[in-house]
């Protein structure tokens, strides 16, 4: 349990944030991560998706994140933003 604290804070250098804020900012991608709930997998967590976007995000050098839909049954995706402060 602890490890999936330590992966989720992992990235809280990325704010989550609404459109209107980030006008200003360098887009940088929409990034999107397909889950495949018809499969059965004995580890399947919704979360995987969120975390694998938050993980690109980072590489990408993402300071803001807008989701578009976060952790549904299809997945999540987020467009990635570059602000300067």
């Amino acid at each position: 349990m602890l490890g999936g604290c330590l992966w989720s804070n992992r990235y809280v250098h990325i704010v989550r944030t609404e459109s209107q804020m980030v006008q200003d900012c360098q887009y940088l991608d929409t990034i999107a991560e397909n889950s495949d709930p018809g499969r059965i997998l004995p580890n399947y967590r919704p979360s995987d998706a969120e975390a694998n976007v938050l993980h690109r995000a980072d590489r990408l050098g993402a300071t803001h994140i807008v989701w578009v839909y976060n952790n549904s049954r299809m997945g999540s995706a987020a467009e990635v933003y570059r602000c300067d402060d």
